[in-house]
């Protein structure tokens, strides 16, 4: 049996920033399923892409690599603590970028570049 079939080793990605008074009922749902999965709560979903980040780690190989555009709330907010614990269980080796200045002028939103190796 193949247990990477459906994994992939590297996933690289900028996922959508859409706040939760932005989404459906069936969007806020599909969301909480996925938090549910992973273990972490339902009742900490401000925004969709903290959803796309627990998805796209559970796509990952044993030794796989993620790297994602994420907010720069990831490191800042209180309800984010809960995604930020998720990855240091999840990751061998966190590294994180910052930024001088806003790359998405048109949106305003701080962001960080955020890499994750399960095997280091």
């Amino acid at each position: 049996m193949n247990t990477n079939a459906g994994k992939y080793s590297l996933i690289v990605g900028n996922p959508p920033y859409i706040k939760k008074n932005y989404l459906s009922g069936l969007q806020i749902e599909m969301c909480g399923k996925i938090h549910l999965g992973a273990g972490l709560s339902r009742n900490r979903i401000k925004n969709i892409w903290s959803a796309f980040v627990i998805g796209c780690v559970k796509c990952l190989t044993g030794d796989g690599i993620l790297a994602l555009v994420l907010p720069s709330e990831l490191l800042q907010v209180k309800f984010a603590g809960e995604i930020r614990n998720f990855l240091y269980k999840e990751f061998e080796r966190i590294e994180v970028f910052t930024f001088n200045q806003i790359l998405f002028e048109g949106k305003g939103q701080e962001t960080v570049l955020v890499i994750g190796y399960r095997k280091s």
